[in-house]
């Protein structure tokens, strides 16, 4: 029942989140749902395959209607679905639907749910959900719950920020915020069921769509299903750097009661609304003359939130080396020693170079 339960939360967040303002209400369900039953189907079925007594008698009815359709098939649909529910959400905002200016009309909820890091780390986890082992799904139902209550924790006050603007003034802490998500990375990876064990790597999903010999892509879905936890956690400190406090939607709230009082005001005149709003823009734009300096300052959240990873990964791995120099002939060194600065690697290339520095500051500098 967790199970079922992560994937109506995530088709739900997907519904209500990725395809916010893009799609209407009616289609952004239905595209969720299409999006999301796909990887359930597929889950449902691999499962059945390499662990049956996890299964049991559910859905024995969508089990026999799938039947004829390998795995391979199965993966590739659930794939292909979320490039292009990606490609789709990409294209959208990046034509001017579901954008902070327009999400702001319609008040907070709205306002929130128009970040693009949001959308596409919804896409993001029901990806890692597929990747991931089945008894390890319900745990990304807490993940999302600790890092609702992280932001809500560590959120400061802020002043009221422009409507039009894509940034805001004061975002979270970054050291306590950083460090939180240097935490949860580390304690996902463990928790998933993975340790510095060579022994413990799981093989079951690296080939999840792959009919033939494909080192890179097998890589990838190696790299994911293993570290789907610290990933998870990485794009997530994106999206925690850009969403807007309660007093940032309380702003949205107010201009939004401001127009609507305006409106009732001046009745049918049109003109002088139109009028209105020119002499605002213009002001607006009097008064942007410090956009770049706010650009560089949210340049530096991000500078400062990677080198503070890249300080704790630097030690790490110097540790790790000079451990591994200086007992080289040690009798357990390919043992031990080897399999600890393999893992090292991959933290340090795989999860900081890649997944921090590559897809994390893609994020970010697409907010």
């Amino acid at each position: 029942m967790l199970i079922i339960t992560a994937y109506i939360q995530l088709a739900f967040r997907i519904g209500r989140r990725t395809f916010a303002d893009i799609l209407a209400p009616e289609f952004a369900t239905i595209s969720a749902i299409s999006l999301v039953l796909p990887s359930f189907v597929f889950k449902l079925n691999f499962t059945q395959a390499d662990a049956p007594e996890l299964v049991g008698g559910l859905a024995e009815t969508i089990r026999e209607w799938t039947s004829e359709l390998d795995l391979v098939t199965q993966a590739r649909t659930a794939f292909v679905g979320m490039s292009i529910a990606t490609l789709v959400v990409l294209i959208m905002v990046v034509l001017g639907y579901g954008r902070d200016d327009e999400a702001a009309k319609k008040g907070a909820s709205g306002f929130t749910a128009s970040r693009l890091p949001s959308r596409l780390h919804d896409l993001l986890t029901l990806f890692l959900i597929t990747q991931t082992r089945a008894q390890n799904i319900p745990l990304f139902l807490f993940f999302d719950l600790q890092s609702q209550i992280l932001f809500y924790l560590l959120a400061r006050p802020t002043r009221p920020v422009a409507i039009n603007s894509h940034v805001y003034t004061n975002p979270l802490p970054i050291l306590p915020t950083t460090v939180t998500i240097l935490l949860m990375a580390h304690t996902s990876f463990f928790a998933l069921g993975n340790s510095n064990a060579i022994s413990s790597i799981d093989l079951s999903n690296a080939y999840n769509g792959v009919s033939g010999y494909n080192i890179v892509a097998v890589g990838v879905l190696l790299f994911a299903s293993n570290w789907a936890g610290p990933i998870y956690w990485s794009t997530c400190a994106a999206v925690l750097f850009t969403l807007p406090s309660a007093e940032q939607e309380e702003a949205a709230l107010d201009c939004l009661e401001k127009a609507a009082e305006r409106q009732r005001t001046l009745g049918n005149k049109k003109w002088v609304l139109e009028e209105r709003d020119l002499l605002h823009q213009q002001a607006l734009a009097a008064t942007s003359a410090p956009t770049s300096v706010q650009k560089d300052k949210d340049q530096h959240i991000w500078h400062e939130h990677i080198s503070i990873m890249t300080i704790f990964i630097s030690a790490s791995l110097l540790a790790v080396m000079v451990a591994c120099t200086m007992l080289r002939t040690h009798l357990f060194i390919w043992t031990v020693f080897s399999p600890k600065y393999l893992y090292a690697m991959a933290w340090a290339v795989g999860w900081h170079l890649i997944v921090n520095i590559g897809i994390g500051g893609l994020l970010w500098s697409v907010r």
